[in-house]
């Protein structure tokens, strides 16, 4: 007997790979409510499955359905997290940016789509740079090998990057071999320490402090 989007265990642990098949195929039910919980079915087949793409779209029409509702809100991090991990991070990076100023959504939610902006724009050719400098010194040309850009952006880079100070560029003859200063990388990761609740989804359990403005401009 088929399984049907009603019968399906909302856990997805006691469904078959056949089953979950079928209740991808079901067309979904118009009443916003039954509509609600078959997406969420539907989308535990999907983490059986392991479809990816339909694992996306069903955590992003989840984002949908889960407004206004307990617990809804959630899905817009586990869009987020699927559409960066799976499909494509340029799409969750512009994503982001939606829930970030959507007012609809709570302080909370939307300071979440903040951090996960933040990482999703810090990914890309910076990190590829720095992860080759881990290895150890490298001049421009090396740092290009594993890069799909020019050497001039790579330099564009390099020198964000050095006035971050992250790295420092030194002289040796024509070549200016580049290294990482670990000061700052220390720095960041004591900083991040205190906020690694955010990133792990617990909020609610980071601890409230309040900000104190000035209340003169500085000269």
């Amino acid at each position: 007997m088929a399984v049907t989007l009603d019968e399906a265990d909302l856990s997805g642990s006691n469904l078959t790979r056949d089953e979950a098949s079928r209740l991808l195929a079901q067309p979904l039910p118009d009443a916003p409510d039954a509509r609600y919980a078959a997406l969420q079915r539907q989308y535990q087949a999907a983490l059986l499955l392991e479809g990816r793409t339909r694992l996306i779209a069903t955590a992003r029409q989840l984002v949908d359905a889960g407004r206004g509702r307990p617990g809804g809100e959630s899905w817009v991090t586990t869009y987020l997290n699927a559409e960066f991990t799976w499909g494509s991070s340029g799409k969750a990076l512009e994503a982001s940016e939606a829930f970030v100023t959507d007012t609809s959504l709570s302080l909370g939610q939307r300071a979440m789509a903040a951090l996960r902006q933040t990482y999703f724009a810090a990914q890309g050719n910076d990190r590829a740079i720095l992860a080759r400098l881990a290895l150890g010194e490298a001049t421009v040309n090396e740092l290009a090998e594993p890069v799909d850009i020019s050497l001039p952006a790579v330099s564009r880079h390099l020198k964000v990057l050095e006035q971050a100070g992250l790295i420092t560029r030194g002289r040796e003859a024509q070549w200016r071999p580049c290294k990482l200063e670990p000061g700052p990388f220390k720095d960041l990761d004591g900083w991040l320490e205190r906020y690694r609740r955010f990133w792990e989804g617990s909020f609610d359990t980071v601890p409230y402090t309040p900000l104190t403005l000035p209340t003169t401009h500085p000269v």
